[in-house]
Parts: C-alpha cells; sequence; structure tokens
C-alpha cells in the first residue's frame, strides 16, 4: 500500500470467506487479525485498539450480536475506521449501516480492487475527518482567546469609566488618565484586529480545503464580514479619536476591498462612489460596515450572472441631521416574486436587523437593477 503498513480486523464468521478474504488482503499488503464473532472483535478492540487501523466487518455474524450492534459498541469507545463487508443488497440490511458513523459497504464477492478501493477511501475519508476535527478544535481555541481578548477589552474599559468618574474635579490627573486611556484603547484595538485577522485567515485555510461551493461560499461571506469588522479597528489604530470614524473613508476602503476579494479579475465590474465628508461614532459604523458589505456581496454574486460587466454604485449623502447610503447596480435584479422585506434570505434578514439596530429605514427598488437605501440619523 504505497509503503504504508496497515493493520485490519476481519469480523467474519465463514472460515472459508475469512481464509480466502485474508490471503487476498495479505496479497494486496494488509496486516490481518480474523475474529469470527461480534463479541470477540468488541473485546479484542477493547484490549487493544491501538494495534489495528480499520475494522472489516461482516453484518451477518450468525449467532450472537450482529455487525451492526457490534460496530455500535465498538465506536462508542474507539475512534476507528468501520467498512461493512456483506453478501446482502437488501434496502432494510444497507439501510441499518447508514445510522453507523462507517466508511463504507462492500458487496461480498466484488473482487479484491473493489475491496482494496474501498479500504484505501475509508483510509482517506477517516483522516479526512479527523483533520476537519482538529482544525475545528484550533478555530474553537482561536474563538476562545478571542472571546478572552474582548473580556479584557470590557473589564478594561469599565476600569478606565470607574477611574474617570473618581477623578472628574482633577483636571491635570483627567487629562493625563485619557491619554493613557486612547494609548491603551489603540493598543487593544490593534489586538481585536490581529485576533479577527487569525480566524480570517482561518475561514481562508479552510475554504481552500473544502470543495463543496456551497460551503465555500458561506465561508468567504464570513471572512468577509470579519474584514469589515476589522477595518473599523484599523481606522481606529491610525486614529487620535477612538470615539468616532470618518465614515466615507472607511466605506470607500471597504468597498473596493470588497470588490478586490470577489472579484480579482480586473474590469467586468467596477466601483463607483460618491461619499460626503460624514463623521460618525464608532459604535453605529460596525453595522453600517456590516451592511454594505451584504449589499455589495449580493451585488456582485447575483447581478451580473455569468461574464456580463457591470458597475456598483455605492453613494453616502447628508440631509440635515439625517445620512443615506445608496448602493445600486443596473443588472438583472431582484428574482420575480422576491420579497426583500420579508425574506429569510440570510443576506437580507441581516441588513434588515443591523438597519434596525442603528434606527434607520431600509428600502429597495428593483425595477431596473438593484437600488437600496439605508436612512440613518446622524445624531
Amino acid at each position: 500500500m504505497e509503503g504504508n503498513f496497515k493493520r485490519i480486523l476481519l469480523v467474519e464468521d465463514e472460515p472459508v470467506i475469512a481464509l480466502l478474504e485474508t490471503q487476498q488482503l495479505r496479497n494486496e499488503g494488509y496486516a490481518v487479525t480474523h475474529v469470527n464473532s461480534g463479541e470477540k472483535a468488541v473485546g479484542v478492540i477493547d484490549e487493544k485498539c491501538d494495534l489495528y487501523d480499520l475494522i472489516l466487518i461482516d453484518i451477518d455474524l450468525g449467532e450472537g450480536i450482529d455487525g451492526t450492534e457490534a460496530a455500535n459498541r465498538i465506536l462508542f469507545n474507539h475512534d476507528i475506521p468501520v467498512l461493512f463487508l456483506s453478501s446482502h443488497t437488501e434496502k432494510d440490511v444497507v439501510g441499518r449501516t447508514e445510522k453507523i458513523t462507517s466508511y463504507g459497504y462492500v458487496v461480498k464477492n466484488s473482487g479484491i480492487r473493489v475491496l482494496d478501493a474501498s479500504i484505501k477511501m475509508a483510509f482517506k475519508l477517516f483522516d479526512a475527518h479527523k483533520d476537519l476535527k482538529e482544525r475545528k478544535h484550533r478555530i474553537k481555541v482561536v474563538n476562545a482567546e478571542l472571546k478572552q481578548t474582548i473580556d479584557e477589552l470590557q473589564r478594561t474599559n469599565r476600569e478606565l469609566e470607574a477611574a474617570n468618574e473618581q477623578l472628574k474635579k482633577d483636571e491635570a490627573a483627567m487629562r493625563q488618565l485619557l491619554s493613557h486611556r486612547d494609548i491603551l484603547m489603540k493598543e487593544l484595538h490593534h489586538r481585536v484586529k490581529n485576533n479577527l485577522g487569525v480566524v480570517s485567515g482561518l475561514l481562508s485555510l479552510e475554504r481552500e480545503r473544502v470543495t463543496d461551493d456551497l460551503a465555500r461560499s458561506i465561508l468567504a461571506d464570513a471572512r468577509s464580514r470579519i474584514s469589515s469588522i476589522m477595518g473599523i479597528y484599523e481606522r481606529l489604530y491610525l486614529s487620535d479619536d477612538v470615539t468616532h470614524i470618518d465614515l466615507n473613508l472607511y466605506i470607500g476602503d471597504l468597498a473596493g476591498s470588497i470588490l478586490k476579494t470577489y472579484m480579482p479579475e480586473t474590469g467586468r465590474i467596477s466601483l463607483s462612489t460618491e461619499l460626503a465628508d460624514i463623521r460618525i461614532e464608532t459604535r453605529r459604523a460596525v453595522p453600517l460596515g456590516l451592511i454594505l458589505n451584504e449589499l455589495i456581496t449580493n451585488a456582485l454574486k447575483y447581478a451580473y450572472p455569468g461574464n456580463v460587466p457591470g458597475e456598483i454604485m455605492v453613494r453616502l449623502h447628508a440631509d440635515g441631521s439625517s445620512a443615506c447610503l445608496h448602493v445600486s447596480d443596473s443588472g438583472s435584479g431582484l428574482p420575480e416574486g422576491f420579497d426583500p422585506y420579508t425574506t429569510g434570505s440570510m443576506g437580507f434578514m441581516l441588513v434588515r436587523m443591523l438597519a434596525e439596530q442603528i434606527g434607520g429605514e431600509f428600502h429597495v427598488e428593483g425595477a431596473t437593477g438593484t437600488s437600496i437605501n439605508i436612512t440613518f440619523r446622524l445624531d
């Protein structure tokens, strides 16, 4: 097996079949141990699980427990690939194996080539499953570290606010404290940005490994949302004011970044912006950044299908105490019967919820292309 010595526990109650299968498997380079009952298989694995790499088990084992019950007992305590081998092809028999975490079902007398290929595939699936579990664990660890960092941010902020209250009549001490707080907050914003970058990187690595288009799209969307939040903390780190942000600069940078992420090829879809100078509280800029991410992402995915060229327009303007974020395209428009105000689509649901969060209004026009307005108060 390509220089890889694999050890198989064969569970088969028919002596002649067991002898034949053992010889064939050994000729293919496997080390084979044979037992003739489900009870013996459970006992062998419980005692010496580390000595085996895969269990090849018949379903019908005569008296005693059958192969599916034996597999269930083994997998309750051990993480080892199980491959079923049976002469039965009836739907109810095959269906019994589908409830068990197995790595295939091979019909007897299919030939050693089919059996060998099935075993190799079982090993590959098992390795991929184990690697995925490890990656999920690493992501869980990073998420825990990120939560700890956020908790530190919140705890430090509470401590600083308490100190501010205590030093209100001491102007010199207040100035010194505020200066120290700004430095500390900048550093904490930098740490949050870096941790978000780690999560984004892990999502990017997972996307490269996944072959399912839907899963790749979900991971890309999650990474894009994280990047929109990272943009806020990047600007806060570079700014002298950690409570407000230049919304026009943030939106311009974010829109260009989203286009490069989803459309690395140049020229097919262009971006035009018209952004008024607006400064807004940081806490309200984060939802607006996520809203912009969803609207541009939807336009890139659905407005210009195939290789049709097009343009996405982003406008930001103020009118007295209110402002409006406008995202539009001249593409294919919304599908017939699609209601953006009631749809369960993740993107539009998120936009509606975020608009409500900042006390804004969400309005969609879809006669020619799609035009979406988010109107919100500046105070």
